[in-house]
């Protein structure tokens, strides 16, 4: 649940932003406001439990240091360690080339290790890994036959939890608009679904929404009131993210009353978490419903409000 939350408040910062915040600078900033590894939006695929030394130095900013314990450490804990370079040097905010350069050395030490010893496991989290790198240079004529791959060992292996995570990342690989796209992320919502693995069913309604929210509008609405029930069904209590988007779709479409009711249920939800890290957003987006209402003396109290909250570490950043 712990990186469902991080997920969620590096989306959400990444949305309200407005392009002055990269993703991976929005999900840096969430680790940083939980007291988390900066590698959690990232290693759900292969992180088991445990911590080691490598991570503890990547967390602390020792890259080198990290980097030189690949040559003395073995089995599992080297192949974890590669795998967490590759993530830290491709989730770099404001990658450059060189960063990249280097993501793609430990990726490939990751998948010549795991070929050399018939590693499945860890050949899978290779292939993603390079999948993602391609993709994130645009490059899809490499990074899909990466994807393609891991689905397919998913297939026969009969992994389907890794299947699922599988068609998301090669989903999230193509363009917008695919037609294959689509296909990928409702097989895997399929398979989520049949296993009632809620956890993933609610990722991939995120997903397709922001899929959706550019290629077929009409259905966002509906999609996003969806994932808030299965959010409280699951059991994640930060429901202010979800009540914001959907107050933010009303206010598109005109529909002042109901911004102003889903605005001020995030507010509501925000209060009974004691989750503030966006409160200024929050009340400012409140404030701004207030005003399409045309209800001003509610829209300054709440403008007000925004701006008499203190900033600290977890707010100074966040631009409305």
């Amino acid at each position: 649940m712990q990186r469902l939350l991080i997920q969620s408040t590096g989306n959400y910062l990444y949305g309200v932003s407005q392009g002055q915040l990269d993703r991976d600078s929005a999900s840096l900033f969430a680790t940083a406001t939980y007291n988390v590894s900066r590698l959690m939006p990232y290693n759900e695929g292969y992180k088991k439990g445990g911590d080691y030394p490598g991570q503890q130095l990547i967390d602390a900013g020792r890259i080198a240091e990290a980097a030189s314990l690949v040559h003395t450490m073995k089995g599992n804990a080297r192949l974890q360690l590669l795998a967490e370079l590759g993530n830290y040097y491709l989730h770099r905010p404001g990658s450059e080339p060189s960063d990249l350069e280097e993501a793609g050395k430990f990726m490939q030490q990751l998948l010549q290790d795991s070929q050399s010893k018939g590693d499945n496991f860890w050949l899978l989290q290779s292939y993603w890994l390079l999948g993602a790198l391609y993709a994130d240079l645009g490059d899809i004529a490499k990074s899909q036959p990466y994807f393609s791959q891991a689905v397919s060992l998913c297939r026969k292996s009969g992994d389907k939890r890794a299947l699922v995570r599988a068609l998301i990342y090669q989903a999230n690989g193509l363009p917008v608009g695919t037609p294959r796209k689509e296909t990928d992320f409702q097989e895997a919502l399929k398979i989520a679904r049949e296993n009632k693995w809620g956890m993933l069913e609610y990722n991939i309604m995120h997903h397709t929404i922001l899929e959706h929210f550019r290629t077929n509008p009409s259905v966002v609405e509906q999609e996003m009131m969806d994932a808030l029930a299965l959010e409280k069904k699951i059991g994640f209590l930060h429901h202010q993210y979800s009540y914001t988007n959907i107050s933010y779709m009303h206010g598109l479409r005109g529909d002042a009353i109901q911004g102003v009711r889903y605005a001020d249920l995030a507010v509501q939800a925000m209060e009974a978490t004691k989750d503030t890290v966006f409160s200024t957003v929050i009340c400012m987006r409140l404030s701004q419903m207030y005003n399409n209402a045309d209800e001003i003396a509610m829209s300054h109290l709440w403008n007000d409000r925004a701006l008499s909250i203190p900033t600290d570490k977890r707010n100074a950043d966040i631009m409305v």
